[in-house]
């Protein structure tokens, strides 16, 4: 259903060819940070990019310090951005 309203949203605003391109990058995007946001918290991967970005990802949940920091899951460049690294 939501997926629903935002699809038509973006047809509306930017017609069916356009519309329908953002909304399937949109919807790409999500489903790729909800991946990656499943992994930091329940896989066990060995790369040392991954493991970095789930210490960072893990400390907002588990670290009464640094529970309004570290919103970044794939990737910390918006808490560089926002000043909340």
């Amino acid at each position: 259903m939501l997926g629903a309203l935002f699809a038509g949203c973006f047809r509306m605003l930017l017609g069916p060819v356009w519309g329908w391109a953002t909304f399937s990058g949109f919807l790409f995007g999500y489903m790729a940070y909800d991946v990656t946001h499943y992994a930091t918290h329940h896989l066990k991967l060995k790369n040392k990019w991954f493991l970095a970005l789930k210490k960072h990802h893990l400390l907002h949940h588990h670290s009464p310090r640094h529970k309004d920091r570290k919103f970044g899951v794939s990737t910390t460049l918006w808490d560089h951005v926002f000043g909340t690294y």
